[in-house]
């Protein structure tokens, strides 16, 4: 069985991905899916899913949605048994395997693509980062974006997602793809002000194409938006590269590297 949760929630039942229908057995399953292998008390899935407007049959409820979701993800199951989510002592648990949901792909690739980064091996990083960033389908844990369960869960995948984008970008810079970020970065830097490890990219990025006063003119946009929003100075190392692209201490090209690599995803 496969999970997506790097946009709306799919699973892929019987070799087809299908979602879920019905609001209540679906926020039940992605309350489960945040918590994968672990017990859920019954308490808690009934607070979370219905929070102050509690079922007038409280468990038994509960007991009903889960056996339509049972009937659902196991359509097969023998009578009697209990297939993915399991019931222990005061609880819900979805039994989940390694490498089963979406997320946790992205994550493998991404940490991996992280690594090679410091490497120095930076073809496969593009290619691992790359590769990582194509499972996402829209926003994480999408349909339960208003949900207070799930709320850091999407919180921490989005950091990763703007971490794997920002390294990608990075492997890009010193393959020599300068031209073909500038673009990207301008709008990342307008989605995302605050960020300073954007700005630094999109200042190498300007100074490496030959627009020394456009890199100098980001520098200050992010002084200026850094001020305005959290009323602090860039950073050492955002002011450094100031000084840098101002004294001409960047070179403007970079030796030729290795192209991406093929065939060098990490085994699962």
């Amino acid at each position: 069985m496969n999970w997506r949760i790097l946009g709306p929630l799919q699973v892929r039942i019987e070799g087809r991905w299908t979602g879920l229908a019905g609001p209540k057995q679906g926020a039940i399953l992605g309350l489960l899916l945040v918590n994968a292998n672990q017990v859920v008390p019954f308490d808690v899935v009934l607070e979370e899913v219905w929070g102050d407007r509690q079922p007038s049959g409280g468990i038994r409820t509960l007991r009903y949605h889960i056996s339509k979701l049972r009937q659902s993800l196991d359509p097969n199951r023998a009578r009697g048994e209990e297939g993915v989510i399991g019931t222990q002592p005061g609880g819900y648990v979805l039994r989940v395997a390694t490498g089963e949901i979406d997320a946790a792909e992205f994550e493998r690739l991404a940490d991996a693509g992280a690594q090679a980064l410091t490497d120095g091996r930076f073809g496969a990083s593009k290619e691992l980062l790359q590769e990582g960033l194509s499972l996402w389908r829209g926003a994480a844990l999408e349909d339960f974006r208003y949900d207070r369960f799930a709320q850091g869960e999407i919180a921490r995948l989005e950091e990763k997602r703007l971490l794997c984008v920002e390294n990608r970008i990075a492997a890009d810079l010193e393959l020599g793809r300068h031209r073909e970020v500038v673009g990207e970065l301008t709008e990342l830097t307008t989605e995302f002000p605050l960020r300073e490890g954007l700005w630094g990219q999109l200042m190498v990025a300007l100074y490496r194409t030959g627009r020394q006063a456009e890199a100098l003119r980001a520098y200050q946009s992010a002084r200026r938006i850094l001020g305005e929003e959290l009323g602090v100075e860039p950073t050492a190392a955002l002011r450094r590269l100031e000084e840098q692209v101002l004294l001409h201490e960047l070179p403007l090209d970079l030796p030729a590297l290795e192209a991406p690599e093929q065939g060098n995803l990490p085994a699962q």
